[in-house]
């Protein structure tokens, strides 16, 4: 073997080498687009191999990931994210996901659909913000801890913007009504989040059919009354208005609020708005929402 050939031989063992620690684990999906990409760092054209870690920034063209799970994340034209096996982290720009069992991380939330028609799109709109669109299908909203932040009614978008906070507190603010299964237990309503929560505590009785803001320590353990996500035990309650609320029911999914309804609301770890009349994309009206506090 001369010189030339063990060169040859060394240089292709480095390359590989160099590929799969770059990649950082093995082959996860394809990736397809229309024109260039990269793949940490590294040009490519019409499709390359997705390994577990890589990054793949899109330029002029979107990309379409086919992982191999079956997923489906369309990026769009100057958007980043690093993929993995069982998620995507948005680190800038839109994806859009088509898939029950596959998620996208975005600033510090986890968003997921639990129907496999269902597409979710998530932008990265600023260092803090990130929009969440429920395009088909409703689209779910966890935070870092893994408590439910939303629930995304199909053809609207939240806007969230995650908190730094102690993670045994909780916020929310929505209408308080009874259980409809056990009339000694309360509800409280996030109308703006579509979420429901129990609540535990002295005070309740007295703001039934109020809208009101309770803060307390969600308890992951607890077991909550039927139709509701999770168990909050109170610590404080401040009524914010004797009317607007109805009929405030456990479970009900509630109605979109129109554009400009001043209604706000509170959710585990983030700081919600709302955007209205999503379809075909577009999202208008985010209204400003009161702060939130993680939970635990």
């Amino acid at each position: 073997m001369n010189h030339w050939t063990r060169t040859s031989i060394l240089a292709i063992i480095l390359s590989s080498s160099i590929s799969m620690s770059q990649a950082g684990g093995p082959a996860v999906g394809v990736a397809i687009a229309s024109g260039a990409f990269r793949i940490d760092g590294s040009p490519v054209s019409n499709n390359a191999t997705l390994f577990g870690g890589a990054t793949i920034e899109t330029d002029r063209a979107s990309s379409r990931l086919q992982l191999s799970s079956g997923a489906r994340v369309e990026l769009s034209p100057g958007s980043r994210a690093k993929v993995y096996d069982d998620h995507l982290t948005l680190e800038s720009g839109v994806g859009e996901l088509a898939s029950k069992n596959y998620h996208i991380e975005a600033k510090s939330l986890r968003i997921e659909t639990d129907e496999a028609k269902s597409l979710a799109r998530v932008k990265i709109e600023s260092a803090k913000s990130v929009l969440v669109t429920a395009v088909d299908g409703p689209v779910h909203v966890y935070n870092e801890i893994g408590l439910l932040v939303a629930n995304v009614i199909p053809g609207m978008a939240l806007a969230f913007e995650p908190q730094a906070a102690a993670a045994a507190s909780s916020e929310r603010t929505g209408c308080l009504a009874r259980s409809r299964d056990d009339a000694a237990k309360f509800v409280l309503s996030d109308q703006v989040a579509n979420v429901t929560v129990e609540v535990r505590g002295v005070g309740l009785a007295e703001q039934v059919g109020h809208q009101v803001k309770i803060t307390g320590t969600a308890f992951r353990s607890a077991v909550p009354v039927a139709g509701a996500s999770q168990v909050i035990q109170i610590t404080s309650i401040v009524l914010i208005s004797e009317s607007g609320c109805g009929t405030a029911v456990v479970g009900g999914a509630g109605k979109p609020p129109s554009p400009g309804a001043q209604k706000t609301g509170i959710s585990n770890g983030a700081k919600i708005g709302i955007a209205v009349a999503v379809a075909g994309g577009g999202a208008a009206g985010i209204i400003a929402a009161t702060s939130g506090s993680k939970s635990r």
